[in-house]
């Protein structure tokens, strides 16, 4: 049921982002349980659940406590996202996938293949959010504006009110 109530939600600036990203990994945890290569699935699920939690603490915060708060938790989710993101993920399963899946996989080379391909586009994936995230970041040392980059809803609720008001006008 909630997820019928995604297409009732208004699209968000990174949704064809987020949809790419759902996919691969999708296609990657599908991929891995169907060739009994499990390894790839638990690593991919881990790593992506795992920057998801801190991040979703960090914008519980961010409009609700003070910004020394809200810094700590960027720093946290800066930290998790590089370090299991970017350093493990990247490193650590596209560096082992390439040298050693073709072996544990016996000879399933297409999902080899296609795996490979996969886990090059959630580590480019990966490495935009980063950029995103430094982005943040230098806005709030510059600006001092503790902003999240995605339309607030109550934002495009008003925009789409103030719309409909100029229009009756």
């Amino acid at each position: 049921r909630i997820r019928l109530l995604t297409f009732f939600h208004p699209i968000q600036n990174d949704f064809f982002e987020m949809l790419l990203h759902h996919y691969i990994t999708l296609m990657l945890v599908l991929g891995s349980y169907m060739t009994s290569f499990w390894n790839i699935g638990l690593i991919v699920m881990i790593q992506m659940d795992n920057g998801d939690a801190i991040g979703s603490a960090c914008k519980a915060f961010m409009d609700f406590v003070p910004v020394p708060v809200v810094l700590i938790n960027y720093l946290m989710i800066l930290f998790s996202w590089i370090y299991f993101r970017d350093i493990i993920f990247a490193i650590e399963t596209f560096w082992q996938g390439c040298l050693f899946g073709q072996v544990l996989i016996n000879g399933e080379t297409s999902f080899h293949i296609y795996s490979i391909i996969l886990l090059m586009g959630l580590i480019l994936l990966n490495l935009y959010w980063t950029f995103l995230f430094f982005r943040m970041g230098y806005r709030f040392i510059s600006k001092g504006e503790v902003k999240d980059l995605q339309n607030p809803i109550e934002d495009l609720k008003n925009k789409k009110l103030k719309e409909k008001i100029e229009n009756c006008s």
